[in-house]
């Protein structure tokens, strides 16, 4: 292309420097989500046992259940990675993956004559709602796997080499062992290989490889089949979603919804946007134009653009198949207008808007690498100090983040490890939470709990755990620490009594607005605040809480 000027060639590096900065920033992102705790803790178990577990040793309400374990390589590389540098060390690792990921959607645009203008551009717009999708789970490995397995298909479609088909069959090996998402690598595989032996037969559906490189293209995927069976739950991994729907499906665990669930909130619509208008720019350039129509691009494109219809948490898949595509037929539909432009002020442009994705980036990077108000860390440290036994009480979200911290000392009721609950666990926090007839049967008589770990603050989990913390209190249990994330009470009993009369707060509570509190009671309140302020000294919640007790006349 004449109009790409020795003069912008020298630019590009400054370009790419500015960018993948900019990548690796924006997703350097905290640790706010109690899953990834869990993962660390299995890559912990398999570091030191050097076996992978495939029963549940987590909880004491499934305990021996059958246990999918098809992340444990991803789940030893993130332990790995923690052991050698802490949380700091994680959350870089994960942004470089993503930078890595980002390196290969470019190559990918950029080897099929893309311009490096409009890939940035592309890049940028197609993905920034996604950057905060690279936190420490293993989901980040797929989506470096499958940018990978995208640069081997199109580099061997491009110079039909066949050591691009050896990467695939490694990549495809790796995926396997690091996420059941394999299934996606084996499909859009397979899509390339009937595509390919279709445009034999039907020209018209696109130039394809000649038939001795669609035989390559077969063989090297048959392999990669039979590769993606060398893991340690072999077959299993291929019926992971079937597994954990039952679960998924009673939990309402929001990340397995469709994007459709979350509308009208404002980043699933930009999203959704997003994804029809980069749709229609790959139909309208790899169907709709004869001359350039591409079937197998497209078959794979609508597969992918299907994902967050299933399930939001696929979102992260659409940019790294779309951007490349996108940005090779931008490049094809705008080249007159680009040979137009004013070459130097497109470099400065790039440089600016850049430069502010650059600024942007660093804007978000965290404080903190673990989150204190959206994880039960105090709650966590305060059982283990002052050496609370359980069972413990805990839902859902928290489950992951207390393994991670009580584990083997304690076991969780349930954590986001789905498929290892059967039916009768989850009708039973159910019946808990719910307070249902029979709740506290069910809660002292079958489980013998006695600490509660709530969560209270966010609003769609507070409609029921508030109600339920007044419960357990008139059931025997006493409230003895809350912050920003959760609360803990503990089960009045012969062996609490000491620790209820040591640490009870019988006044302050999250739930009582300090300003009710009559004058007789303040001074013991005070000294109550006093002493949470040393369990969570560094809790907001509880700063401001003192602070509004403090101000009152």
């Amino acid at each position: 292309m004449e109009w790409y000027t020795a003069d912008m060639r020298r630019s590009s590096k400054i370009l790419l420097v500015l960018f993948f900065a900019g990548v690796f920033l924006a997703s350097f992102n905290q640790l706010k989500e109690s899953d990834s705790f869990y993962h660390l803790k299995v890559g912990q178990v398999i570091w030191e046992t050097q076996s992978v577990p495939d029963r549940d040793i987590f909880s004491y309400t499934a305990p021996g259940s059958p246990w999918v374990t098809h992340e444990w390589l991803a789940e030893l590389l993130l332990y790995v990675i923690y052991k050698l540098g802490g949380f700091g060390a994680l959350i870089g690792f994960v942004a470089l993956l993503a930078t890595f990921t980002y390196w290969l959607i470019l190559q990918t645009a950029l080897r099929r004559g893309a311009n490096i203008a409009v890939t940035l551009i592309t890049a940028i717009f197609l993905a920034a709602l996604t950057f905060e999708l690279w936190i420490p789970r293993p989901q980040v490995f797929a989506f470096l796997c499958f940018g990978a397995l995208l640069f081997f298909l199109e580099e061997f479609r491009r110079v039909r080499n066949p050591k691009f088909l050896l990467g695939v069959v490694g990549i495809i090996w790796f995926w396997a062992n690091v996420h059941a998402s394999v299934l996606l690598g084996l499909v859009i595989l397979l899509l390339y290989v009937l595509f390919e032996a279709l445009k034999l037969q039907w020209p018209g559906l696109g130039r394809g490889l000649p038939q001795k490189e669609v035989r390559q293209l077969a063989g090297g995927a048959g392999i990669a089949v039979l590769a993606s069976l060398v893991n340690p739950n072999s077959y299993e991994i291929f019926f992971y979603r079937a597994a954990v729907e039952p679960a998924v499906q009673a939990l309402q665990v929001l990340e397995w919804k469709s994007i459709f669930y979350f509308l009208p909130q404002r980043e699933p619509i930009l999203f959704l946007m997003l994804m029809v208008f980069s749709l229609a720019v790959i139909l309208m350039g790899r169907w709709v134009s004869a001359g350039r129509r591409d079937v197998t691009l497209v078959a794979a494109t609508l597969a992918v653009f299907i994902l967050p219809i299933l399930s939001i948490r696929h979102v992260g898949l659409w940019p790294i198949i779309a951007i490349p595509i996108v940005a090779v037929v931008l490049t094809e539909f705008g080249e007159h207008w680009l040979r137009r432009l004013n070459q130097r002020g497109l470099r400065w442009g790039l440089y600016i808007g850049l430069s502010l994705f650059l600024l942007v980036s660093i804007a978000r990077i965290p404080g903190t690498y673990v989150r204190r108000d959206t994880l039960p860390v105090g709650a966590a440290e305060f059982v283990l100090k002052e050496n609370l036994k359980g069972p413990i009480l805990n839902l859902y979200n928290e489950g992951g983040y207390l393994i991670w911290k009580l584990w083997p000392k304690e076991k969780v009721f349930i954590d986001g490890r789905s498929e290892v609950y059967d039916a009768e666990t989850i009708t039973d926090l159910f019946r808990i939470v719910g307070r249902q007839r029979g709740w506290e049967n069910v809660l002292l008589g079958k489980y013998h709990v006695n600490v509660a770990i709530l969560p209270y603050r966010h609003p769609s989990l507070a409609r029921d755990t508030v109600p339920l913390s007044f419960a357990l209190e008139q059931k025997g249990f006493h409230l003895v620490y809350w912050d920003d994330a959760a609360m803990v009470l503990v089960r009045e009993n012969i062996e609490n009594r000491q620790f209820i009369e040591k640490f009870r707060l019988r006044i302050i509570h999250p739930f009582r607005d300090p300003r009710t509190i009559p004058e007789e009671e303040r001074k013991a309140a005070g000294a109550e605040i006093q002493a949470l302020l040393s369990r969570a000294p560094d809790s907001p919640s509880i700063q401001e809480y003192a602070k509004w007790f403090l101000t009152i006349p």
